[in-house]
């Protein structure tokens, strides 16, 4: 009997020591997705501390610069966005919420799965463990201007998509021409960038119509910080879109 409590003893250590020490909420989210991540630091030389931070990195999807921009050590004001909030009622639990595309200031594209640890101040006050999340793709709620990626940069190949089904204006949404895609793009200032560019749409089928640019080649400039554009019918330049707009992620 005594040996059978010994045993029971030990497997309950063992329960213990692999309790779970964090958690995302939610468990499945996009690059655009809210998510709370929470760290308990029981048992870890981070127990009792209370400023700790987030250190955090893009582990698959990412060319370069895949380090959170808020990963400096030590710690100081640049920074500020990386620190933990403590919980009030048990003071070695952690959060913080961030939205990916945010944080890393990077588009979706480039993030399919992240990595983060809480850290002290400085490194010497210790670490948890590398946690990898898996960034899930993104998914479009249809509506009669979509672009794909939702979030880029003006060097990314963006994809510009009317779907004349769900236009509200009856000459738009009936008209049997294709259509072609004006486009400007404009700079920090509100200035317009260059000349206004013309392409054609692609038509799909079932009222899809699209057109794919590269902005900084497009339009033969790296001051790009925006663009607005609508569709026209080729067949009659009265039948069009509304103006469309797109900002660009600034990476600099």
């Amino acid at each position: 009997m005594k040996k059978l409590i010994y045993i029971i003893f030990l497997l309950g250590i063992g329960l213990e020591s692999f309790a779970q020490s964090f958690s995302s909420d939610p468990a499945s989210f996009t690059a655009e997705d809210a998510v709370t991540l929470t760290f308990d630091v029981t048992g870890t030389s981070l127990a009792g501390k209370s400023d700790i931070y987030l250190w955090s990195w893009i582990a698959e999807g990412c060319s370069s610069s895949c380090d959170a921009p808020t990963n400096i050590n030590p710690a100081s004001s640049a920074t500020a966005d990386a620190k933990m909030t403590q919980s009030e009622s048990n003071p070695n639990v952690f959060t913080i919420t961030i939205i990916p595309v945010d944080f890393f200031d990077k588009s979706p594209s480039e993030m399919k799965k992240i990595g983060v640890l809480a850290k002290g101040t400085d490194w010497s006050e210790g670490q948890t463990a590398d946690y990898l999340l898996d960034i899930e793709p993104l998914t479009f709620v249809p509506t009669v201007d979509r672009k794909f990626p939702t979030k880029a940069t003006a060097n990314d190949v963006i994809t510009l998509y009317l779907d004349q089904t769900l236009a509200e204006n009856l000459d738009l949404k009936y008209e049997l021409a294709d259509f072609e895609v004006s486009i400007t793009a404009f700079d920090s200032d509100g200035g317009q960038v260059g000349d206004t560019v013309t392409k054609d749409a692609v038509n799909e089928g079932d009222g899809i119509h699209y057109t794919r640019i590269l902005p900084q080649f497009t339009f033969n400039a790296d001051n790009i910080v925006s663009i607005k554009y609508r569709f026209i019918s080729k067949d009659n330049n009265e039948v069009q879109s509304d103006e469309f707009s797109y900002e660009f992620l600034d990476l600099k």
